[in-house]
């Protein structure tokens, strides 16, 4: 070991790796490491045998952000001088109150300088939340325990709510961007609403609690058999289904009609029954008697059918005798006949001779004078309505 030598209020060692021992045992040493430094060490072999460094501050007031200790680093002899040789990064302790017999709260933090005397960049609090102020970049971020309201930005989790993010924000509380730095998720600030600039892609089932659900863009379900989308309020679901078939659009309640609107203005509705109501020149929503069937034909010589709809054929049972040959059945055979005859003379009309000529797929008429003489007519045009 080299010899210690004491000049002034100096002491140092003439040869390297000097050993200075501290205690009775000499149980802590601390060691020249040549060319590097110096080293601190508990020589006993027993277990939790460690030194310790311990920072005391004489202070007998501690208020808050009262300095407890600070370890600085620094390059003085830097030639460049100026902010060269300022503290370039410090880890101090740093009181958050005043201490008392039940307090001492304190924080660490951390300090770097960039082109100054270091300034705090992260804070370690008595709490255990760390705070920075730039970017934290890592391949995983654990977070453990819950977030609480006023938190500027928190991530946080628990074993009932999973991952949980927190902010408070003038306008958003949370906003998500994409690596353009363009919003593309908001959740306004002090709401439960959710804000997406873009497109939303669902694979599973899209399910939606909420009474009103604003869309300033396309809603778009792909699925490979079948999708719906439904939408439950008061206990009744509202589809838009889509099969193999068919579009469908329905709702489960037996008592309530199906609305169809523009502007928030009522335009048509179905009732549970199957009527159709809507209000095309009616002056109101009333329902809507469709025409089943029609047809215009040329009843002289062979009977030829110009134009129809729901109509198969036309029998010539004679003159002036028709049987309308439905497509497709009528419900039951309480429909009404309208008709109307082409003849240069006028004075034509076509009737039912009995309730018996009426049936479900047919419909037997006869075209006439008024006085009742039985005629062929070039042109017999008849709807059906029910």
């Amino acid at each position: 070991m080299g010899r210690a030598r004491i000049i002034a209020d100096l002491v140092g060692f003439s040869t390297d790796s000097g050993v200075l021992n501290f205690g009775a045992d000499k149980e802590i040493t601390l060691t020249h490491d040549p060319d590097d430094g110096l080293i601190l060490k508990h020589a006993a072999t027993a277990d939790d045998s460690f030194p310790e460094l311990t920072f005391q501050t004489g202070d007998t007031d501690i208020a808050v952000n009262d300095l407890l200790g600070r370890i600085n680093f620094q390059a003085p002899d830097e030639g460049a001088g100026t902010d060269a040789i300022l503290v370039a990064g410090a880890i101090a302790a740093i009181s958050e109150g005043d201490f008392s017999s039940s307090a001492n709260a304190t924080s660490l933090i951390f300090q770097t300088g960039a082109s100054e005397t270091a300034t705090t960049k992260m804070t370690l609090s008595s709490g255990g939340n760390l705070d920075v102020t730039g970017d934290i970049t890592g391949s995983t971020l654990n977070a453990d325990g819950d977030t609480a309201a006023g938190d500027n930005a928190a991530i946080g989790f628990t074993s009932t709510e999973g991952l949980i993010l927190t902010g408070q924000g003038s306008t958003n509380d949370v906003t998500i961007k994409n690596d353009a730095d363009a919003d593309v998720i908001e959740i306004p600030t002090g709401t439960v609403n959710v804000t997406m600039a873009g497109t939303l892609g669902v694979t599973g089932a899209l399910t939606a609690a909420g009474v009103t659900s604003n869309v300033g863009g396309d809603v778009s379900m792909s699925n490979d058999a079948a999708g719906q989308l439904k939408i439950n309020g008061s206990g009744y679901d509202f589809g838009i289904a889509l099969d193999a078939t068919a579009a469908h659009l329905y709702h489960n309640s037996g008592a309530r009609d199906l609305i169809l609107g523009v502007n928030e203005t009522e335009q048509m509705r179905l009732t549970p029954a199957g009527l159709l109501k809507f209000d095309s020149g009616f002056g109101s929503v009333a329902t809507a008697y469709g025409v089943r069937a029609w047809v215009s034909f040329n009843g002289t010589g062979t009977v030829a059918i110009l134009n129809s709809g729901n109509v198969s054929s036309i029998t010539d049972n004679g003159t002036g005798d028709y049987t309308i040959n439905f497509s497709a059945n009528m419900p039951d055979d309480d429909y009404v006949m309208a008709n109307a005859m082409l003849n240069s003379n006028g004075g034509f009309i076509a009737s039912i001779e009995s309730a018996s000529n009426k049936a479900v797929g047919s419909c037997r008429i006869k075209s006439h004078r008024v006085n009742y003489a039985f005629t062929d007519l070039a042109l017999i045009d008849l709807t059906f309505t029910r």
